[in-house]
């Protein structure tokens, strides 16, 4: 295994690997992404760990990463690298855009390195629309880009709450869809994106790349007993910014009302990356607790009375709420949160929209135990209805052919190879 670089905290790049040859019965795969799959933190994470473990039996998966959290990645490449082919981890060094309210993603000596995969590669995979800057150009190499989000959707929603200028999400539009056309195939994660890119780009077919759940059925809910106290429960991570929005819509706007009228509740937000907002919020009020990142979320998913998700914009399926739905939750959240889910689960779950009506319906939930633990018998019984995570792998698998099968001299954005800046994805 190749030693990681010791100027890495500089900005150079660190590569693992087997030191295999490639098997002759597999197909090499250059997978472009801006977060290593473990520690499985987030909903992406988990989508990338469950699809791309499976995978790696049935191809040669080279890893290519360029991350805003390079040492907790760092950390963790020896573990991750045993599965794949070989990765290779770069720190990011885009920037800040303030006005995009993310980094911007690029390491042009990533970029020169990483060349070397791509020119031996069968097909690429891109996650996310503003990683397309950093894939090196080849010639009739076939690219699939998979859209966890619709980054124009999520900024419009974004505009809707707080305001920044409307052409903000118009220029975010005619990049993503710039960057759709200039690969092979495009895939979404739900119906709802597909939808979204076939209306904004009708001459696109993209294809529906679900996420699975069954990685939960390996951890059993524990004991559905009421818990001792009357607890309120929020997981995700906060670097993502709808979920941090969330977190903020309800410390501010909801919790006020949730701890006048019931003095004896407490609220729990569990996961990493917490504000320092979050945190303020803890040392002043005893009867919050923010535990910042931890092994597992199920001690709080089975300890928490209410399950309450106020995500008010974002794209994808919250991988949150099928946490909370197959750990037989009673849960409150909104129609932002709902979207990829279909409307199969709408008796499981009580769904409003502003913090008033949020606040009534969770209050609702403390105040009846009959009722939570009849939301709580729905929830359980509506997961199985999602995909399992070999049935996801395999529709990846599948669209991985495709983009090989189907290989063309794409059109290359006209964004800066030399920089490998893009103007970014937005959360």
């Amino acid at each position: 295994m190749a030693q990681a670089n010791p100027q890495a905290e500089h900005g150079k790049v660190v590569t693992v690997g087997r030191g295999h040859r490639p098997r002759r019965d597999h197909q090499t795969v250059a997978y472009l992404t801006n977060q290593l799959p473990f520690p499985d933190i987030s909903g992406g994470q988990v989508r990338e760990a469950q699809t791309l473990l499976r995978l790696a039996e049935r191809f040669d998966i080279h890893l290519g990463i360029v991350t805003s959290e390079f040492e907790r990645d760092l950390a963790a490449l020896d573990e991750v690298s045993a599965a794949f082919a070989s990765v290779t981890l770069a720190p990011n060094l885009g920037g800040t855009d303030p006005a995009a309210h993310r980094d911007r993603v690029g390491n042009p000596e990533f970029v020169r390195q990483w060349a070397q995969v791509v020119r031996s590669a069968d097909l690429a995979h891109v996650e996310g629309y503003f990683m397309m800057p950093s894939l090196p150009r080849r010639a009739g190499l076939g690219v699939l880009l998979v859209e966890e989000n619709i980054e124009f959707c999520l900024h419009r929603s974004f505009a809707g709450e707080s305001g920044p200028p409307e052409a903000t999400w118009h220029r975010t539009r005619r990049e993503e869809i710039a960057a759709w056309r200039s690969a092979t195939l495009v895939g979404a994660v739900t119906l709802e994106d597909v939808r979204a890119i076939t209306q904004a780009a009708p001459d696109i077919t993209p294809v529906h790349l679900p996420n699975g759940w069954d990685h939960l059925a390996f951890q059993p809910a524990g004991r559905r007993d009421a818990p001792s106290e009357a607890n309120v429960l929020f997981t995700g991570n906060f670097s993502w910014a709808p979920t941090r929005d969330a977190a903020t819509f309800l410390l501010n706007d909801i919790w006020p009302i949730l701890r006048q009228a019931h003095p004896s509740c407490r609220l729990v937000l569990a996961g990493a990356s917490p504000t320092p907002t979050m945190k303020r919020a803890a040392r002043r009020d005893p009867r919050v607790r923010v535990t910042g990142q931890v092994p597992t979320l199920r001690p709080y998913l089975e300890n928490a009375t209410v399950y309450l998700c106020p995500i008010r914009f974002g794209g994808g399926i919250k991988v949150k709420l099928v946490e909370a739905l197959y750990s037989g939750q009673a849960i409150v959240t909104t129609p932002s949160a709902m979207q990829g889910l279909g409307n199969r689960y709408d008796d499981a779950v009580l769904v409003a929209q502003t913090a008033s009506d949020l606040a009534a319906a969770t209050l609702t939930l403390l105040n009846d135990s009959r009722r939570r633990k009849q939301l709580a018998a729905l929830a359980s019984a509506a997961v199985p209805a999602l995909p399992t995570w070999d049935e996801a792998a395999a529709q990846l698998g599948h669209a991985w052919n495709r983009a090989a099968e189907n290989r063309r001299e794409a059109p290359h954005l006209s964004l800066s190879i030399q920089t490998a800046r893009s103007t970014p994805c937005l959360y």
